[in-house]
């Protein structure tokens, strides 16, 4: 009996890591080999892209699925204060619902890209870092492909070098890590920054490397990324140049 629960063990143990890596699996479109530094590398939903509104939807539907009552106003509000964690508490979600759930909100998102905005300042930003000879990318857990329609869409994809997307929503610092290990870049000698808006964001650029910057505007509130950052965070694009 003993030697069939240890065979049944090993049995879940590789089924859950392949349910993983499936759901971790990023892919990339251009390539981050010819970067140098300044490089910066931004996340996409509410760093870019203006899409809280389709998220939060998504998020009510999972909400409905698990029998829990709608949002009030006051609740959607109260998101932006939490983690990815409190989130998954929140709405009932468990870890082995993840790539299910990631991939149908990448599917929603796809079919409604032509509605979401560019937050303001974008386009000017972008052109100044290539002015100042940054390098440019994307890593985000959206998928590459809707990234890239959205840019195309508001004419902004001539500014990025890469785009990586489509992994899990817990495995950003390994893939900034290879980033860096892609590029050669040196985090000790070379100017690496990942611009988030959550607090995800900050522990996998601390975790890898990269010097986060967190912007106002995005999913999570300013208390909660400047605890997380240990320090301001950008209201406005200008101040983003002065890590470089």
């Amino acid at each position: 009996m003993a030697f069939i629960i240890i065979i049944c063990l090993v049995i879940l143990s590789v089924f859950a890591m392949v349910f993983y890596h499936r759901g971790n699996r990023y892919e990339v479109i251009g390539g981050f080999t010819k970067c140098s530094s300044p490089l910066v590398v931004f996340d996409f939903d509410g760093t870019l892209c203006d899409s809280f509104k389709f998220v939060l939807e998504g998020l009510e539907l999972v909400a409905q699925r698990n029998g829990l009552a709608p949002l009030t106003e006051s609740e959607k509000e109260e998101l932006k204060g939490m983690t990815s964690t409190e989130l998954m508490k929140r709405f009932n979600i468990r870890w082995y619902h993840m790539p299910g759930l990631v991939k149908e909100m990448r599917e929603q998102i796809s079919l409604r890209i032509s509605e979401m905005k560019a937050f303001e300042g974008v386009g000017p930003m972008l052109s100044t870092l290539k002015e100042k000879g940054a390098s440019i990318g994307i890593l985000t857990t959206n998928s590459a492909e809707n990234a890239q329609n959205f840019l195309a869409l508001h004419g902004l994809d001539s500014h990025f070098d890469f785009i990586y997307g489509g992994g899990s929503m817990f495995g950003k610092s390994k893939h900034l890590s290879k980033i860096l290990r892609k590029t050669d870049l040196n985090p000790k000698t070379d100017t690496a920054l990942y611009v988030g808006d959550e607090t995800r964001d900050i522990v996998a650029a601390l975790e890898s490397g990269f010097n986060p910057v967190s912007v106002s505007w995005g999913f999570n509130s300013v208390e909660n990324l400047e605890k997380a950052q240990g320090k301001k965070v950008i209201t406005d694009w200008s101040e983003l140049y002065s890590y470089l």
